[in-house]
């Protein structure tokens, strides 16, 4: 899984494009089709609820996993889904209202596995978020995702 952790939320096999997720089959490249501004970029909005490239990092082994994600504002889940791996995909879905905290190494390197900020280049570190949700029992340590946008503002505009 992503966060080798109990607490975590469970890691899923995506199904294949004859699977019942056809909303995480949106996250796929051929489907995008984002909007662009006048000058030509796309919208982070309209990237984010369509999806985005990132990498995810995994919390006990600092393994990185290139992954997209994106935010679906109707159903309110982060969903990310790791890409260009052999074997099954894997996938984390969040519910947006269960995010306690978004940590950037803003607010301290401390926040993060030591082992996680050696591993990082100086830009991967500003691009890195932790992002914290509460467990579904009461009682556990809150689950924990560790995602690298693509830019520093790009992790800017998510947060």
């Amino acid at each position: 899984g992503f966060v080798e952790s109990p607490a975590s939320l469970p890691t899923l096999p995506v199904p294949n494009s004859h699977g019942n997720l056809g909303h995480l089959r949106a996250m796929e490249p051929r489907h995008l089709k984002a909007t662009t501004e006048g000058d030509g970029h796309v919208d982070f909005a309209t990237s984010v609820a369509k999806g985005r490239r990132c990498t995810l990092v995994a919390e006990s082994t600092g393994k990185r996993m290139e992954a997209r994600y994106c935010v679906d504002a109707n159903l309110g889940l982060l969903v990310a889904k790791t890409t260009g791996q052999t074997g099954p995909q894997e996938c984390r879905i969040v519910p947006v209202k269960s995010i306690q905290d978004i940590w950037t190494v803003d607010d301290g390197e401390e926040c993060f596995p030591r082992h996680i900020v050696k591993s990082l280049t100086s830009r991967e570190k500003n691009s890195l978020l932790l992002i914290e949700n509460t467990a579904a029992d009461p009682d556990a340590q809150p689950a924990t995702m560790y995602l690298i946008e693509a830019s520093l503002s790009a992790r800017n505009a998510l947060l």
